[in-house]
């Protein structure tokens, strides 16, 4: 962890959908700081409320009970400190890489970035290894590549915060040990801070400083274990380590209690 200033502060905070006794509970008594440049990972069983609390952090959302601070003040609208990366690449197909990736500033400055679009377009396109590729459309390029446009998309403003929702579930894995390692890579070279959804426990391992574990639904954090693994890290060069395997261990014994067959209700 870089610093010991909080950037994302949750306290108390309670979700329920509905009202009366047609209230839904989701979320109850979550309370938890984010650290500036930390990379967290909450982790939990589906419907546990994980990506509603991406929401929640976004401004998407507004919380039925207790309070959410970003950077020292109440967030009561759309988060415009945080980027929020999805599961769905959400790129435009009529778009080329380039143009995908400009978007972010045209939306931003509703112009061109004081005449610097066309630069740092560019300048993300080679942090992200595209270079070469940026007349493209997205239905000719992978998997892999059209996470490094939404990436890039989404770095490309500064946010301060990147919210991000299990980006990599739909790679194989091959792809996903390359897409974590990138992330790694540009997360390490940013300092930003990345709040990061994940059911792998092997991908929480990876990437996380912390990993928050969540109950089943209505959601609660379990514990919040610290990743004492060494960095910088990659994919493929830490299962070995004793301490991965006992990391591994924790976190797991921390989940079977909430992973069997529950109604899951979509996560919003």
């Amino acid at each position: 962890m870089r610093q010991a200033e909080p950037i994302l502060q949750i306290e108390n905070l309670v979700l329920s959908f509905g009202t009366g006794d047609a209230a839904l509970p989701v979320l109850q008594n979550i309370s938890l700081e984010v650290q500036r440049g930390e990379f967290l990972v909450l982790l939990g069983p589906s419907g546990c409320g994980k990506s509603t609390l991406l929401n929640l952090a976004a401004g998407m959302l507004k919380p039925t009970s207790g309070e959410l601070r970003y950077a020292g003040e109440p967030l009561t609208g759309v988060n415009r400190g945080a980027g929020y990366l999805t599961q769905d690449d959400t790129l435009l197909p009529w778009r080329t890489v380039e143009g995908n990736i400009g978007i972010a500033l045209e939306l931003k400055y509703h112009a061109d970035a004081g005449g610097r679009k066309a630069e740092l377009v560019r300048s993300y396109i080679e942090l992200v290894g595209l270079k070469g590729f940026e007349q493209y459309h997205p239905a000719r390029l992978s998997g892999g590549m059209r996470k490094r446009v939404a990436l890039a998309r989404t770095l490309i403003y500064d946010p301060a915060l990147l919210l991000m929702d299990e980006p990599f579930g739909a790679l194989d894995a091959q792809l996903k040990i390359v897409m974590q390692n990138e992330l790694l890579r540009l997360w390490e070279r940013s300092g930003k801070t990345v709040v990061f959804v994940t059911h792998d426990l092997a991908e929480a391992l990876v990437l996380a400083d912390r990993v928050a574990v969540f109950s089943k639904r209505p959601g609660t954090i379990k514990d919040i274990v610290t990743i004492d693994l060494p960095r910088p890290r990659n994919a493929t060069g830490i299962h070995g380590l004793p301490r991965y395997g006992e990391l591994y261990s924790e976190l797991w014994k921390l989940l079977e209690g909430s992973i069997e067959e529950t109604p899951v209700v979509a996560e919003r």
